[in-house]
């Protein structure tokens, strides 16, 4: 089993050229010719610096959250393109900041704890440390669309099918099983 982290692109052009056997990706992928097995969403949740206005927000708004600048990964990042549709779906108003990009969820939560703004990330990349010595704010945001969909793909062609969908089932009922970190 070899793990690689990647941008999505490089991902399906490795599976492609037969470098990869499957990878877990975020939904949607423009690519007919491969096997998609959905394994889960997970939701969308802002991280705010204490003091930023949506930090002591009870409910945040579709409009509350457009109308704050948005800290991005760099474009390539399937996240960010979820992150920008979920935009859009509100209003072609979305307040973005472009000034400010990442390469990593972890370098996003850094801009944050620096005070450059506020951002969105998948439940996963939540760590309870996050919220240690009140350094972040976690919100959890509950917007239609608001939801990270991950997927298993791979060759509809190749020898290994059946084994990498056992995979897929295997994930799928190790999060079902998983215990659930609140936050």
């Amino acid at each position: 089993l070899v793990i690689r982290e990647d941008l999505t692109e490089n991902l399906l052009r490795a599976l492609q050229a037969h470098e990869l056997d499957a990878i877990l990706a975020a939904m949607p992928v423009p690519a007919s010719d491969l096997a998609i097995l959905p394994l889960f969403e997970e939701p969308f949740w802002l991280l705010a610096p204490p003091g930023h206005p949506l930090a002591d927000d009870p409910s945040i708004t579709e409009k509350k959250l457009l109308e704050a600048p948005l800290l991005l990964l760099a474009e390539g990042h399937c996240f960010r393109d979820q992150a920008l549709a979920l935009c859009r779906q509100r209003t072609e108003g979305a307040s973005l900041q472009t000034d400010f990009q990442a390469s990593s969820l972890e370098t996003l939560k850094q801009m944050v704890l620096a005070g450059f703004g506020c951002t969105l990330v998948p439940a996963l990349a939540l760590d309870p440390d996050d919220r240690s010595g009140g350094r972040l704010v976690i919100r959890w945001i509950s917007l239609p669309g608001s939801a990270l969909r991950v997927a298993l793909m791979w060759r509809q062609s190749q020898l290994q099918e059946n084994d990498v969908e056992r995979l897929g089932r295997f994930i799928q009922q190790a999060l079902t099983d998983a215990s659930v970190i609140c936050f």
